[in-house]
């Protein structure tokens, strides 16, 4: 069989669409303090005859518009940024789109979004089964009216 092909039953061929470059080693950021990390991982991946590409700002609409025209792959992409709360987040977009091609995701958005949204988290815990302090969760657009009572005090140990 040839790369770009794969077995389909037992007597037909089917063509794949494949990407013209696979990256070894995606990671994604905006962030300028990461550029010693940047530095550093292509270093590594040159040493270890691995292809690396750092996506920044610069680069998330390009690159994400390669990935999903599947002109572009990655077999790993290091999410450093995505913002789950965000529906239309380049980035989390960017991870997105790589794991549904396949790559190993790191700081997979829709496994952290767990941990990022504290309130979501707790309240997974809770329908888990698993213990937690007593905590009021207070809703954004109720911030400005919250207040505290002694019964609530009193739940939290205050």
């Amino acid at each position: 069989m040839h790369p770009g092909q794969r077995q389909k039953g037992s007597d037909a061929i089917e063509r794949t669409v494949m990407p013209k470059k696979t990256y070894d080693y995606v990671v994604a950021s905006p962030f300028s303090n990461y550029d010693f990390l940047r530095h550093r991982m292509r270093e590594l991946c040159g040493q270890m005859g691995l292809t690396f590409f750092f996506v920044d700002d610069v680069w998330v609409k390009e690159f994400l518009a390669k990935l999903e025209a599947k002109e572009v792959a990655a077999r790993v992409l290091l999410d450093l940024t995505a913002n789950q709360v965000l529906a239309n987040d380049p980035y989390t977009r960017l991870a997105r789109a790589a794991k549904a091609q396949g790559a190993k995701v790191i700081d997979d958005p829709d496994v952290t979004i767990h941990a990022a949204h504290k309130a979501r988290f707790h309240q997974t815990l809770l329908e888990k089964k698993i213990p937690v302090p007593e905590t009021i969760v207070v809703k954004r657009e109720a911030v400005q009216k919250f207040k505290i009572t002694d019964e609530m005090k009193r739940r939290v140990g205050v």
